[in-house]
């Protein structure tokens, strides 16, 4: 399991991306990132890209519609740690 550290995150064409730093870990494509949203219900979603970007990280997730953009920036995880690991069926622990 890989944590990372948002620094902001907003909504670009049909993606949402997370910008900020990976805190513990290694994060690629494929894994999923995982926002808690209270001690027994997280959103989870796939990671599209990863890219570097300054002295940060980007993580970016596809948005197919409106709503899942709305979902995502209504979550307000800026200054939070989130979650990140194996993609389903993977096997990874």
């Amino acid at each position: 399991m890989a944590r990372f550290r948002v620094a902001r995150a907003f909504v670009a064409d049909s993606r949402f991306v997370f910008e900020g730093e990976v805190v513990e870990g290694e994060i690629v494509p494929g894994m999923l990132i995982s926002v808690s949203l209270n001690s027994s219900l997280a959103l989870t979603e796939p990671i599209q890209a990863v890219e570097i970007i300054g002295s940060g990280v980007a993580l970016s997730i596809s948005c197919s519609d409106d709503m899942d953009r709305a979902i995502w920036e209504g979550l307000g995880v800026a200054d939070e740690v989130v979650e990140v690991g194996p993609a389903s069926g993977d096997g990874a622990a």
